[in-house]
């Protein structure tokens, strides 16, 4: 190679491609077909390489932001745990958490779900309401929760009493008269 020196090569190549003569020369060997056809395919691969990557990247963070977002509800939930001391207090169970379950005192929770849905947020809510002191919230294991639920007398989401009138064979009488 004539010039070794980077610098000068640099210098000669800028000089060089700068004159009229080698752009008429590239110009024409751009248009011919071939070379036509070489660029456009390279131009259709990188396209379809940078779509494909687009998607690989999209679904590699869905995946990421749900396993944030899991983390974080698991974490946010056992902050709350901890700080009513991770065990029942109506039978003492507490050799599983994921048997716990975060109960409302007042039975509210239907009307709450309504107004703000279970999810990050109400955990906060439920961290923010714990550590000020309000009494809205306790943790039962999941046999007591429902058994309070009986004994509150509520059936659920829609918050109607059961009537607890003295049936033959210890049947309750629901709501519509069944």
């Amino acid at each position: 190679m004539p010039l070794k020196d980077p610098e000068e090569r640099r210098a000669y190549k800028r000089r060089y491609s700068k004159t009229p003569k080698e752009k008429e020369r590239l110009r024409r060997y751009n248009q011919r077909p071939e070379v036509k056809e070489k660029v456009n395919q390279r131009v259709r691969d990188r396209r379809q390489w940078w779509q494909g990557y687009r998607e690989r990247r999209k679904e590699r963070g869905r995946i990421t932001e749900r396993r944030k977002y899991r983390e974080t509800r698991i974490a946010l939930r056992e902050q709350v745990l901890a700080l009513f001391g991770s065990a029942c207090p109506r039978c003492g169970y507490s050799a599983d958490h994921r048997a716990l379950q975060i109960d409302h005192v007042n039975g509210d929770g239907a009307r709450e779900r309504q107004e703000g849905g279970y999810s990050l947020s109400w955990y906060r809510g439920v961290l923010r309401s714990v550590q000020a002191g309000e009494q809205r919230y306790q943790v039962l294991c999941c046999n007591c929760n429902w058994l309070k639920r009986y004994e509150d007398g509520t059936t659920g989401h829609d918050q109607k009493p059961i009537s607890r009138t003295g049936l033959p064979g210890g049947q309750l009488q629901l709501p519509d008269g069944s």
